[in-house]
């Protein structure tokens, strides 16, 4: 497997910020409305079905991915990390 391109590192550490900021991890510190904000706001990320550059559909396409699968691995690692 070739190394990834530096714009890509970027943007597939993009991804495992929104994974951790959707399962409120980094974000002990804050106040718990806070973290719920981070939380929720990851979510909606995920879940957006924008193409805005940017967006997850958008980074999907620098992956070469379908923007589903994208999605469906990102929510299963915040999935797995969730269960005990």
């Amino acid at each position: 497997m070739e190394p990834l391109l530096p714009y890509l590192k970027m943007w597939a550490a993009v991804l495992d910020q929104a994974v951790k900021d959707a399962l409120g991890c980094g974000c002990a510190d804050l106040i718990p409305a806070g973290r719920q904000r981070i939380m929720d706001e990851s979510m909606e990320w995920i879940l957006s079905e924008s193409t805005e550059p940017g967006s997850l559909r958008w980074v999907s396409t620098l992956f070469e991915v379908r923007p589903e699968t994208m999605r469906q691995r990102v929510l299963s690692k915040i999935e797995r990390w969730r269960l005990p």
